[in-house]
């Protein structure tokens, strides 16, 4: 687009402005909706075009297989994970988690989603488990949602893409306007590739959920999901995804903006509560339930009865697309503070030894330093600040008693600007104003962002 954005609300702004005048809400393509399960990734491309993000989960791109390991790994989810073979007839909610893993209640679960699968409704429910570069492996006594992926993969090799002609301005258009490519020809790979995966997900999950007959499908990022999701729709099985992090205006897995209908989204969204929706254009079909967040309340309240919280500690919470800049900003604070101890978190998806070695290329004191370990909670517990930019960990900081900073940078979404004028949190600039207001912060309140808590959500969601 030829005013060539240099921040994240201009970028945004452009974007729906060409969704709106290419009709891509409408736009489909064999029957598929194709632009709901392209839009969150184009954008995020989109701003790297523009050199206003980084890659977001650059760990999990480090230890990608090689293609020779992906072919020789393709047929174990088949033979000993095929959840064809594990799924029962009695099934009653199927149940796709967080790749995430971590301990609670005495086993290695996804935490979010395990009140839909934990005892006694147990028995009757099938975890489609699904792993990554950081958690390879299965949850116990669980199916493999990746046999899905590759039974799939085998079924779209027959789906033949039709393109008409205003199938093809779309994507010149899109190609030149947002990527300032003329050719079009990777767009248009894209585009194909994405429409044979949706028919061809679509086809194996409706074969299993008319196997298996559940009532509810839950959910833990449900963008990726839309074939399933319309699978599920098809056969009027309801859908349910658990909020998983930040929702906010420009996060466009959950904001629609002059969109009259968005397909392929879930029934209903279990919110941890109200306040992450204020600047959100939300599905309106989509029934928003806060129920809560238990284990993160669970948590905070064990690791704040045993660990004394550091006056001068402040947690930096680190994310792929801007680590760079929280680097230098948090570098520039502690040079001018050493009276403060000033511990870098990495995200979850960051390498903490990366994080070492960009370190030493800024600058070299004593009071700065990477931890990955202990958890969360217990970095909230210890410290007196967080610092950060759009991660929910600063919600959480905040429900823990920490007061929170916020970088207002160019190229950050800004989901917790309300925060700020709310008087909960303050936005500072860089390093150096943070150095000069980190002893007067504001100590705010993060209650409107978690409801109290539900303890049956299945009894709630299904009774």
């Amino acid at each position: 687009m030829s005013q060539n954005p240099k921040t994240f609300e201009e970028a945004l702004t452009a974007f729906e402005t060409l969704e709106g005048e290419l009709g891509l809400a409408d736009w489909a393509i064999n029957g598929v909706y194709v632009w709901k399960p392209l839009r969150f990734s184009m954008f995020s491309t989109y701003r790297q075009h523009l050199g206003l993000t980084q890659a977001a989960h650059p760990e999990m791109q480090r230890l990608r297989k090689s293609k020779a390991r992906m072919i020789w790994d393709f047929p174990k989810p088949f033979l000993f994970q095929n959840p064809f073979f594990i799924a029962s007839r009695s099934t009653q909610r199927i149940i796709i988690p967080h790749a995430r893993k971590r301990d609670y209640d005495g086993r290695r679960v996804d935490p979010i989603s395990y009140p839909a699968w934990r005892s006694p409704h147990d028995q009757t429910a099938t975890v489609l488990d699904k792993t990554n570069a950081l958690n390879p492996t299965l949850l116990p006594d669980s199916s493999s949602f990746e046999a899905l992926v590759r039974l799939a993969w085998i079924r779209r090799q027959a789906v033949r893409v039709r393109l008409d002609p205003k199938d093809r301005r779309i994507i010149r258009e899109l190609s030149q306007r947002l990527f300032d490519d003329t050719n079009a020809s990777t767009l248009e790979s894209q585009v194909r590739k994405a429409v044979k995966s949706f028919i061809g997900l679509r086809s194996v999950f409706t074969a299993l959920l008319k196997r298996t007959r559940p009532s509810h499908l839950y959910l833990v990022v449900s963008y990726g999901l839309e074939p399933l999701i319309a699978s599920a729709r098809d056969l009027g099985i309801k859908t349910v995804e658990f909020q998983h992090g930040s929702i906010g205006r420009g996060h466009l897995a959950y904001d629609f903006k002059d969109w009259p209908n968005v397909p392929y989204f879930p029934d209903r969204m279990l919110a941890f509560g109200t306040d992450w929706f204020r600047s959100c254009h939300f599905p309106k079909s989509c029934t928003i339930d806060p129920i809560g967040y238990a284990p993160l309340e669970d948590a905070l309240v064990e690791a704040s009865g045993r660990i004394d919280r550091q006056s001068k500690q402040i947690l930096v919470l680190s994310q792929g697309p801007i680590a760079d800049q929280v680097l230098a900003h948090a570098s520039r604070f502690a040079a001018h503070r050493p009276d403060w101890q000033v511990v870098i978190r990495p995200h979850p998806s960051e390498s903490a030894e990366h994080l070492r070695q960009q370190m030493t290329t800024i600058a070299v004191t004593d009071n700065w330093r990477v931890e990955k370990e202990p958890s969360l909670q217990e970095h909230t517990a210890a410290s007196a600040v967080v610092f950060g930019v759009d991660s929910t960990a600063l919600i959480e900081a905040l429900l823990a008693g920490c007061r929170v900073a916020i970088l207002d940078a160019d190229n950050s979404a800004g989901y917790f600007d309300s925060l700020a004028m709310d008087g909960h949190a303050r936005k500072v600039k860089d390093g150096e104003e943070l150095a000069d207001v980190v002893d007067d912060l504001p100590v705010g309140s993060a209650r409107g962002y978690f409801a109290e808590s539900v303890d049956d959500i299945v009894a709630h969601v299904e009774g």
